[in-house]
């Protein structure tokens, strides 16, 4: 839904769609211009057409149907050879921009994404205003089953979804980005992990707040905030009772060696982010951009 994404769709005359829902969310509410023809491939019938009309809809297995597809094609496609710069150069460009709005955070994202990535981590995200600007987007998994995040836009799943996805990991453990709101919607599943010695390490980014209802009483209502400010608990003391090894970050500088220390550990921990202490995105995140394509809504 970038700029720079949608100035690559304009330069291209055909694009197929495989397994995506084309959710309002990464289209700027189903406005974002796509290329035509616009070719849908879906398992599921009732997604044909559903946010965007389509020139052809095929109704299949995404493996079985690009499998059909790829020996009806030619050894060499006529395509511009500038095409894989193109897309280099967008995803560059779009991952840059976004770095810039992280502020002091890019420090976390950086790490997140090469120690998931080179040590095949499963990646746990519940819905987060972190896991919106640099979750899903920046942070890289090693294989497609090790991606677990919340579909729908309800928080509170995450901390139950990082026990499953430890305890089916055999490998490395399971790391879980959470909200301190979405926290309090799961607490009790923390205990399950203690009881179950799950393999995981939970990343609180707690704000105090429901961040992102927050930000958008400051970018449409005049910063009048009404109920979203979060009377939080004391991480350390809840940990504690539990058994579960807590520690905090109050200085981003010290969040690589806090999740070093944390994997390399047996059993659950918990890494909490003060982000009240480290400061706010460089720019403040008020759900995706419903705009015009290519502007900022």
């Amino acid at each position: 839904m970038t700029p720079e994404a949608v100035e690559l769709y304009e330069s291209c005359d055909l694009m197929i769609v495989v397994g995506s829902r084309l959710r309002g969310n990464e289209t700027r509410n189903n406005k974002m211009p796509l290329p035509r023809p616009l070719v849908q491939v879906d398992a599921d019938a009732a997604q044909g057409g559903r946010n965007y009309p389509v020139e052809v809809f095929a109704h299949g297995d995404a493996a079985d149907t690009l499998a059909r597809l790829l020996v009806r094609l030619p050894d060499t496609l006529d395509t511009d050879t500038n095409l894989s710069f193109d897309i280099a150069r967008t995803r560059a460009a779009a991952e840059g921009r976004m770095r810039d709005v992280l502020g002091p955070y890019r420090i976390l994202a950086d790490t997140l994404a090469e120690r998931v990535f080179s040590d095949a981590h499963p990646w746990v995200r519940d819905v987060t205003i972190s896991n919106s600007t640099f979750g899903n987007r920046y942070v890289r998994i090693a294989s497609p089953n090790l991606g677990v995040h919340a579909l729908g836009g309800g928080i509170g799943q995450g901390v139950a979804m990082g026990v499953g996805a430890a305890l089916a990991s055999k490998e490395a453990k399971a790391i879980t980005l959470l909200g301190d709101g979405g926290t309090m919607l799961g607490l009790a599943e923390m205990i399950t992990a203690v009881e179950e010695q799950a393999p995981l390490v939970y990343l609180l980014m707690n704000d105090k707040a429901y961040g992102v209802i927050q930000n958008i009483q400051d970018a449409q209502y005049d910063s009048r905030r009404h109920y979203s400010a979060l009377a939080t608990p004391d991480f350390a003391e809840f940990c504690k009772a539990i058994g579960m090894p807590h520690q905090l970050v109050s200085d981003i500088s010290d969040f690589s060696a806090a999740l070093d220390e944390a994997v390399a550990a047996s059993g659950p921990r918990l890494i909490e982010i003060d982000m009240c202490a480290i400061g706010p995105f460089k720019e403040a995140f008020a759900g995706p951009p419903a705009g015009a394509a290519g502007k900022e809504a």
